[in-house]
């Protein structure tokens, strides 16, 4: 196997998380090419926090709960972007 990530910085980023099983999935499938990895969220549940800590090297997390249904309901415009606008964005 060709470890392209090792003794590089993965940063791992999402909107939130729920459940925590898809960062989970991503951060072991990263961690398999022995990178440094650090997840960062604005939201998350205490349990998946913990659960990630187990292969993450830093987690950075600006809001730690107790638990919640959606992460949508941390957030005040939690508005779908679409393709073209995050195109658009990537382009400038």
């Amino acid at each position: 196997m060709c470890y392209i990530l090792n003794n590089k910085t993965v940063l791992l980023v999402d909107d939130g998380i729920a459940t925590g099983a898809t960062m989970f999935a991503a951060a072991q499938w990263v961690t398999r090419q022995k990178p440094k990895l650090i997840v960062a969220v604005p939201v998350a549940p205490k349990e998946s926090i913990d659960k990630l800590s187990e292969v993450a090297d830093r987690i950075v997390v600006i809001h730690c709960c107790s638990s919640y249904d959606n992460v949508g309901e941390h957030y005040i415009d939690f508005t779908e972007v679409r393709d073209d606008e995050v195109e658009r964005i990537m382009k400038k």
